[in-house]
């Protein structure tokens, strides 16, 4: 349909896959610690800071990391303000064990003055497929997805 509104939401699907990757990275890492810090291991070798601050503290800075990755992981599908103002989004994942990072499943609807347009991104892994579904009638899907690039558009700008 529309190459500019596809490639606007792969990037998105990217740099929300990007975030996930950063963030399950980054929890792996901390869980490991924090096992390690209520096993009474020393890490003052590897973390010099932890002999400076304590186990105790040590500990309550990883929980509080813990909790911050686990908060940034839930935002990583969000649209920008402007966007989400206008769209009804679902988002579902799947976690099998053999893969490392969720399948995502997600779907925003947006009503536009000439109709609405529904975005449905999947992923599998790395790889992203959009598909951008604005009704059978031709001539109404794409005045749709006009009005949905010129909201994509206005957002955009609205950022900066």
């Amino acid at each position: 349909m529309s190459t500019e509104l596809t490639l606007y939401f792969e990037q998105y699907a990217q740099n929300a896959l990007d975030q996930l990757m950063k963030d399950l990275v980054a929890k792996s890492f901390y869980e490991r610690i924090l096992t390690r810090l209520q096993n009474k291991e020393d890490l003052s070798v590897e973390l010099p800071i932890i002999k400076k601050v304590g186990i105790k503290n040590a500990t309550t800075v990883v929980k509080a990391a813990l909790t911050d990755y686990q908060k940034d992981s839930g935002t990583a599908w969000n649209l920008p303000s402007k966007l989400q103002e206008a769209a009804k989004t679902k988002v579902s994942q799947v976690k099998l064990h053999q893969e490392h990072l969720p399948r995502f499943d997600v779907l925003h609807q947006f009503a536009t003055d000439a109709g609405n347009v529904k975005v449905h991104i999947t992923t599998a892994g790395q790889n992203i497929k959009v598909e951008l579904n604005a009704g059978r009638n031709k001539m109404a899907a794409q005045a749709a997805i006009y009005e949905l690039e010129k909201q994509v558009s206005f957002a955009n700008l609205s950022q900066t």
